[in-house]
């Protein structure tokens, strides 16, 4: 599905626990995959800035959105301790 931003939606993975992880997808479809970790209090959205430059090497970015941020939901995660 394409999306306003110029990137694609992937929409929400449900994984094996049930919680939702926001991917997004910009760049080539189907092509080098790179991988987008963002920070702090941002989202995957944050890699809609490269995917012109994605399209232009034909790479494929794949944003990932932290729990909790974005479309993925909130988990506490075990202490540490």
């Amino acid at each position: 599905m394409q999306s306003n931003n110029g990137g694609t939606d992937s929409g929400s993975t449900v994984l094996v626990d049930s919680r939702r992880v926001g991917v997004w997808r910009f760049g080539s479809p189907g092509g080098w995959p790179l991988v987008w970790n963002h920070g702090g209090l941002s989202c995957g959205m944050d890699a809609t800035v490269m995917d012109e430059a994605a399209r232009s090497c034909g790479a494929e970015i794949i944003a990932i959105d932290r729990p909790g941020i974005g479309r993925s939901d909130l988990w506490s995660m075990a202490s540490v301790g």
